[in-house]
């Protein structure tokens, strides 16, 4: 294994590893909601629901703007897209 080298060639101390770091798979989904004041509800007071929801779910939730279609998109892991899409489903009382 080589030590590592800055510009300088003044060594780092490290070593260079030949390991691949696996960047995760994200994928993306829209979750659609009836209306505006559907997207109100989920999103709460000042966005405490849709922060905790981000939270709990390691997940980037975006927000439909008021005028848009109220469609949230849902990006991160597999399994925690579902988790947060789940979440939306158990919240709907609509």
């Amino acid at each position: 294994m080589k030590e590592a080298t800055s510009e300088s060639g003044y060594s780092s101390g490290g070593y260079e590893s030949n390991r691949e770091v696996k960047k995760p798979e994200y994928h993306r989904s829209n979750v659609p909601v009836p209306s505006s004041e559907h997207v109100a509800e989920i999103v709460g007071r000042q966005g405490c629901k849709i922060k905790a929801l981000r939270a709990k779910t390691n997940t980037y939730i975006k927000t439909p703007v008021r005028g848009e279609e109220p469609v949230f998109v849902v990006t991160g892991r597999k399994e925690d897209v579902s988790a947060a899409k789940r979440a939306f489903i158990c919240c709907r009382t609509f």
